[in-house]
């Protein structure tokens, strides 16, 4: 069974074509990477995913759950419950700036799962561990690096315990010592054979942790495929030039 399944998805801002019938799907465990030039609708198609953003046509199922339809507002307890599985950590953070990094973390589990605030700064805890900050527990984002908020949101996405993280660019507002910090978290989550869809400009990081690569450009997907077949030898004459095979 697909944890995921995206039917013919399509997106416009305004005359500008951002998704064009996009079609695909991921299995529970599974690791898929979304590369490609910028402008090529990646982002918006996380949105999508998540919520943040409504089709103008398509369907999104979840656990077999319909979580989205085109201009459908979905609001049954199944599709709000399954929404609730699904975590985005963004390229810059996304951190409230007037809370601790407990406060950030804690506060969505409190209020969206209704944990006690007891378990939930035990899970914060254990998670601030995980992502080797648990001394920062205390500390506002702005005293931060960047690295170090990209774990935090990394922490507090998984706070929520989703089945399925997104990641949109999660490093490319950041330095390469940096980016080297959170790609460790990722590439461990990976290992954990937590579900994942990852936009990444970072080639080898995503042919290191996917099971699939998806190549995109105007809105469509070019190419899906394994990260051997995608990187060594493309189909599509478009990748080649992009991966400076041609």
């Amino acid at each position: 069974m697909n944890l995921l399944t995206l039917s013919k998805i399509n997106k416009s801002f305004d005359e500008n074509e951002v998704l064009k019938n996009v079609s695909l799907s991921l299995k529970k465990g599974e690791v898929i990477s979304i590369i490609g030039p910028s402008g090529s609708g990646k982002s918006t198609l996380l949105r999508c995913i998540s919520g943040l953003e409504q089709m103008d046509s398509g369907l999104i199922e979840f656990n077999d759950i319909t979580i989205a339809a085109a201009k459908k507002k979905i609001i049954n307890i199944k599709a709000i419950d399954a929404h609730k599985k699904i975590g985005m950590v963004f390229q810059n953070f996304n951190l409230f700036p007037h809370k601790t990094v407990l406060e950030n973390i804690i506060e969505a589990p409190i209020i969206v799962n209704n944990i006690d605030k007891k378990d939930a700064i035990n899970i914060a805890k254990k998670l601030l561990t995980k992502v080797d900050l648990l001394d920062k527990i205390n500390s506002y984002p702005c005293t931060l690096s960047g690295g170090q908020k990209q774990r935090i949101a990394i922490a507090r996405a998984l706070a929520m315990s989703p089945e399925l993280i997104l990641f949109d660019e999660p490093t490319s507002a950041l330095d390469p010592k940096l980016t080297s910090e959170v790609l460790k978290v990722i590439r461990n989550l990976a290992l954990e054979k937590i579900s994942l869809v990852v936009v990444t400009h970072e080639m080898e990081f995503a042919r290191e942790i996917s099971d699939r690569i998806i190549f995109m450009e105007n809105g469509e997907i070019l190419e899906t495929s394994t990260p051997d077949l995608l990187f060594s030898n493309p189909k599509h004459p478009r990748i080649k030039q992009f991966l400076n095979l041609a």
